[in-house]
């Protein structure tokens, strides 16, 4: 079955910020959660986001946005499931 390019940036997108979650240590989900503005926390986390998430997966070619706006959008994804507490 061949999914649309929402479906699939949606599953991209919670897959990758669930994964970052996983990744990332207590003390950087505290930082984030104490200051949750991207810009903050663009060059480590952003950077780390697009190596190990985007430049490595072939398949991010099919999202039509660039790397630095998919990793602005798994960081905010991210954002709300740390405040939910997921």
């Amino acid at each position: 079955m061949i999914m649309d390019i929402d479906e699939y940036r949606t599953r991209f997108l919670q897959e990758t910020a669930e994964s970052l979650i996983s990744d990332i240590s207590e003390e950087d989900k505290e930082a984030i959660l104490q200051d949750p503005d991207y810009a903050q926390h663009h060059f480590w986390l952003g950077l780390y986001i697009r190596n190990r998430y985007i430049y490595t997966r072939p398949e991010t070619e099919r999202l039509p946005f660039r790397a630095d706006k998919i990793a602005r959008d798994v960081f905010e994804r991210s954002v709300t499931i740390l405040q939910k507490g997921l």
